[in-house]
């Protein structure tokens, strides 16, 4: 998952082009949005828009107020200051701007919520607390029927509609309450830490079916702390630091203000790196961070363009023959260490 390299721009572009602020008013704004528990101000004034078909992901320290930030986007806290606005079909039709505290009847149906805990009913099975999520809604049935068969398949569930929740694997059980918090079609999903305490090859599965639940319509907003994975599938994220949004963009966009630092992976025969790297010139080009790892040696530089010329020039000139040369742009979690201190 980690071997994104160059290609994570282009994705990242594609993604804020289609689904960005680039083709759609926000579907969701947060103005001045503060919110203290006691004495302690755990949201300070955050303005946040999320357009429709946003990944948006939300990133943060323990404390940092991701998952109270999670809870006022729904409605469950209500902020001391500020509002919450969904743009929804006024009564001729028309895209309006709805406040989800002042029209909470309303509005709460466009929200689908999935917190770190399951919320479903451990003794039913799966398929009646499908049939129990849909009735909250007053689905009708013909609907239910459809909207219920369609998830379990998507979800990967539709062969264990008989099998009680307590039963499932801790996969299938977040599977089960995502599916759950779908069942009403809501235009957001909201996730509270969706691969927690799942092992990397759920964590996987996980994020695969987070991209098809985007790829199906619907605008989806998570917080998480596996900063190497849910860059690979955000289109936008938001970096919380002590009640705030330090900062709002997309994935590459961070590693170009953060960060100036790129790595370079060289796999070369018979592979004298010593020799290379001494008539390569480390200290002019501001290499450092030098080390062999098996086959390859791995470095970084400050100045990745007249890195690679020099090193082409110098690999043309030696007895090495090039086998690998991979660029490696820094990773959210490098980035994000680095903002937090």
């Amino acid at each position: 998952m980690r071997d994104h390299f160059l290609s994570l721009s282009i994705k990242t572009f594609i993604n804020t082009f289609f689904h960005g602020n680039l083709m759609s008013e926000p579907l969701l704004t947060l103005k001045g949005v503060t919110k203290s528990f006691g004495e302690k101000k755990v949201l300070k004034g955050i303005n946040l828009d999320i357009f429709r078909g946003d990944v948006f992901g939300i990133i943060g320290s323990s404390g940092s107020g991701k998952t109270t930030l999670l809870n006022t986007l729904i409605g469950f806290y209500e902020p001391d200051e500020g509002d919450v606005l969904i743009q929804l079909p006024n009564t001729k039709g028309q895209p309006a701007l709805f406040s989800i505290f002042k029209n909470r009847n309303d509005v709460m149906r466009a929200f689908g919520f999935s917190a770190q805990k399951p919320s479903f009913y451990m003794k039913l099975t799966v398929q009646e607390n499908m049939d129990y999520f849909a009735t909250l809604y007053n689905l009708k049935p013909e609907t239910k029927e459809k909207n219920i068969a369609n998830l379990l398949k998507l979800v990967g569930l539709d062969q264990d509609a008989k099998a009680l929740g307590q039963n499932l694997s801790g996969g299938m059980q977040k599977r089960l309450d995502i599916a759950c918090s779908l069942v009403h079609n809501p235009k957001v999903l909201i996730l509270d830490e969706p691969t927690a305490d799942l092992d990397p090859i759920l964590r996987k599965q996980m994020w695969d079916l987070i991209q098809r639940i985007n790829k199906s319509g619907t605008t989806i907003i998570i917080a998480s702390h596996f900063l190497d994975e849910i860059e690979l599938v955000a289109t936008r994220i938001g970096t919380m630091h002590a009640g705030d949004l330090s900062y709002i963009g997309a994935p590459s966009d961070l590693s170009k203000r953060f960060s100036t630092v790129e790595e370079v992976h060289l796999q070369t025969v018979p592979g004298d790196y010593k020799s290379l790297m001494k008539k390569l010139g480390t200290k002019a080009l501001g290499i450092y961070d030098v080390r062999e790892e098996g086959p390859q040696i791995i470095f970084k530089t400050k100045d990745m363009k007249k890195t690679v010329v020099k090193l082409l020039g110098t690999l043309r000139s030696s007895k090495e023959t090039m086998l690998v040369l991979e660029v490696h742009k820094p990773y959210l979690r490098e980035i994000f260490e680095k903002l937090e201190k």
